[in-house]
């Protein structure tokens, strides 16, 4: 009987020992899932902010978006007024002199512009992206008396005649 008490004693002890290394393999198990939890709370605290981050920066984005659109559908304005822009346009000349030049109202000319070249003075009217409205402005023009008035093609910044221009708008797109 002793022997079995010395027995079941020994099984107690070896139950207990298992039981604590058990207890400490939870333990270190505990401690990892612990730190893992820790390392993804400090994650998720930078996340947070990145998060507003980045819905800041898409706003950003939708924003500068919208300025190109913007920008893109204003161009053919700015290229119309820009005397230099690149492409093809329609203007009217309403005349060429050698001795008449609008040089003293420069400063006052709006719509009405002066383009001169080494030997003449080109007087120019209006910039047409479409050749059929430079002609009805012709047309209206004779009806005020402005009878030798016609229509150019401007390339580039280079005044030209229309056949150029239309040939021009033939073969490229701007």
């Amino acid at each position: 009987m002793d022997t079995m008490k010395h027995r079941l004693n020994i099984v107690l002890i070896i139950l207990l020992i298992a039981s604590v290394g058990f207890n400490a393999f939870l333990y270190l198990k505990l401690r990892s899932k612990e730190a893992k939890i820790t390392s993804l709370q400090k994650v998720q605290e930078v996340n947070g902010p990145l998060e507003e981050q980045l819905v800041n920066s898409q706003f950003y984005i939708d924003s500068l978006i919208g300025v190109n659109e913007t920008i893109q559908n204003h161009l053919s304005d700015i290229q119309r007024l820009d005397p230099e822009a690149p492409g093809v346009f329609f203007e009217v000349q309403m005349g060429i002199f050698k001795q008449f030049s609008l040089n003293n109202y420069r400063d006052y000319l709006i719509e009405l512009r002066q383009v001169d070249s080494a030997e003449h003075h080109f007087i120019l009217l209006g910039r047409f992206d479409q050749l059929s409205a430079a002609e009805d402005f012709v047309q209206e023009l004779k009806k005020l008396g402005f009878r030798s008035c016609f229509v150019v093609g401007r390339i580039n910044g280079r005044i030209t005649s229309v056949k150029e221009a239309i040939s021009q708008l033939d073969q490229a797109t701007f």
